[in-house]
Parts: C-alpha cells; structure tokens; sequence
C-alpha cells in the first residue's frame, strides 16, 4: 500500500513542460534562407505599448538557414554535381523536402499511438493533395514504428517551435520525450540504438532525418549533431526547469531487409562553442540584425501608368477589307484637357 502511495506522489510531482506557453511564430522566407518572427497579432495583443509592423517585429534565422554557411559533405556536393541541371537538383529536392514532411507529420501520429493504414493515400494537408504510399515511403514508416516498439517514452512536445528573443537563431524540434529502452531487445534490435538496456529513463531532444543509404550516416551525423546541440540551447534557455538531458538524431531507413532497421545516434560532445562560431559567421556574412525587406502592394484606387489597349475593326476604303488594328485609349487625356 505505501509503495503505491509513493508510486502515486511520484506521478503528481511529475510535471511537463508548457509548450502553450511558447511565443507564435510565423516563417517567412527571404532571399538568404528562412527566417522566422512572432506573429503580428500576438504582439499587438500583448505589447501594446509600440505600434507594430510586419517590419519591426524581431526576426531571427532558422537553425537549418545558419547551417548553410557550412558545407553540406562531400555526399551533396556529388548529388548537386551529378545532377542534369540546377533546377533539375531543385525539383529533386522539393520532392524529398514534400516527402519529408509527409514523413514527419506521420511519425507524429505514431508517437500519438495512432496506426497508419498504408492501403488508405496519404492526405497532405498543405497542398491538398493525395498521395498513394510508395513502398520506399512504407518503409521509412516501418522503421519508424520499430523506433517506438524499441522504447518505452513519454512525449513532451512534438514540432515545438522556439523563439527566444535573447538568443541569435530560431528553430523548431521535431520531439521531446522521456525515453528509456524496452527489455529484452535481441541483439539486431539493440545495434539500432545508442541507449543501452537498464538505464534510467532520460530526457531526449531528438530531431528525425531519412537515411537512404546507411554508409553515407556517419557525415550527415557531422552535420546534423550541430542542429541538436543548437535545439538544447534553445530549450534549455526557455525550459530551464526541465533541462535536456540528451540530444539525439533519430534516422529512420528504407534501405533495411528482413526487420525494420533504424538508427538512434547520441550526439556525446557538448557543441555549444563550435555552433556559436557559425552563428558569428552567418551574422557577419549576412549582416546583423536582419533588415527585413517585404514586397509593397499597390495602394487601392490608383490605377496603373500604362494605357489600356483595345482592338477595333474598321473598314479600310483602300484595302476594302475588315482589318483589326489597336490603339490606346485616350478618352480620359481628352476629357481632362
């Protein structure tokens, strides 16, 4: 009985994070990458003591916009050079960006307990579109779902975006979870994760990638790791009550036979200098603050400077024949003179 009681104080002395708590934010994109900034309603209703603009709102850069400033590995570099043309790299990769977020959002419904049913399409709620699952697509969700077999967790956010305005970027996190390893995983199944087996349950920042071929994971890793470390800095200035115990980039695979594989990958190393440095790069390559420049819309009632052309037929008396010719309304400069 007092065991339980103590089992019952523990539950209710758990408390998450308030995510509700978050500033909104909206993204907007620029000619330097992506940026994002609080919405113009939420200033307006909480701090009305400045009147606000689209343009004198804070804007700040995404994690993904500053980590342009390094280079992406030798593995892009021959995807974009083996391409036909720019713009054919350019479709490829908005077809992978949309597949992506197809992966995205649906790993979200798993970490929710929610099943996917692969015989109904795939709903896109952005394009409205509907997609038929692809086996690649199929099994970059099957492992997914072996993730979540792996681990016993407890979600805490899921697409979290953090702004802070004292920090220098903005960025949002693909998860947040108390998570600790299942028991009795078969030593295939222990490979697939860098959490080992009886530890304590701990909690996790972790961002997903697609990986379609395991040997290019250890570069993307490289690069990946300073995205984490940059989503605990945010978390941890905003949530210093529920810090980060763990960064981790979970890489969910299509490229498996047999068992679903995926791999969970620990960033071990604290990166919170060497991300400073590239924060400090793209500031001084971009200029800081960001200046924002938004597209003016033409004011109502005022009409353009270019005449209007119409098309007539007269009947030429030479020619004697119908012949379409345009000219340029004058009426209003005759009118006025």
């Amino acid at each position: 009985m007092a065991k339980r009681a103590s089992s019952t104080r523990r539950k209710q002395a758990y408390q998450a994070p308030n995510i509700q708590s978050l500033t909104p934010i909206e993204r907007i994109d620029f000619n330097f990458g992506r940026a994002y900034a609080p919405l113009l309603t939420y200033l307006e209703d909480n701090f009305k003591t400045q009147g606000w603009t689209k343009e004198n709102r804070q804007h700040l850069p995404s994690v993904t916009t500053i980590q342009n400033v390094k280079s992406k590995g030798i593995g892009f570099d021959k995807w974009l050079g083996n391409a036909k043309s720019y713009e054919d790299a350019m479709a490829e990769g908005r077809s992978a960006a949309k597949d992506g977020t197809q992966i995205h959002l649906c790993i979200e419904q798993l970490s929710m307990g929610v099943d996917l049913d692969f015989d109904n399409p795939y709903f896109d709620p952005d394009t409205q579109e509907v997609r038929e699952w692809t086996e690649p697509m199929i099994k970059f969700m099957q492992s997914a779902n072996q993730f979540f077999l792996d681990h016993a967790m407890h979600i805490e956010g899921n697409e979290v975006s953090l702004f802070d305005p004292r920090k220098d970027y903005t960025g949002t996190v693909d998860m947040v979870a108390r998570i600790k390893v299942e028991e009795g995983l078969t030593p295939a199944q222990a490979r697939c994760t860098d959490l080992k087996e009886g530890e304590d349950a701990v909690r996790m920042l972790i961002d997903v990638k697609t990986l379609r071929n395991s040997s290019t994971l250890q570069n993307k890793f490289k690069n990946h790791r300073y995205q984490v470390q940059a989503y605990k800095n945010l978390w941890n200035a905003l949530f210093p009550e529920h810090p980060i115990d763990k960064i981790a980039v979970l890489y969910v695979m299509n490229s498996w036979r047999g068992a679903p594989k995926y791999k969970l990958k620990i960033v071990e190393e604290d990166l919170s200098q060497e991300w400073e440095a590239l924060v400090t790069l793209w500031k001084d390559e971009h200029g800081w603050p960001i200046k924002p420049i938004y597209a003016k819309p033409r004011p109502k009632g005022i009409r353009s400077c270019f005449k209007t052309k119409k098309e007539m037929m007269i009947t030429d008396s030479k020619l004697k024949e119908n012949t379409i010719i345009e000219y340029q309304d004058n009426k209003t400069e005759k009118e006025a003179t």
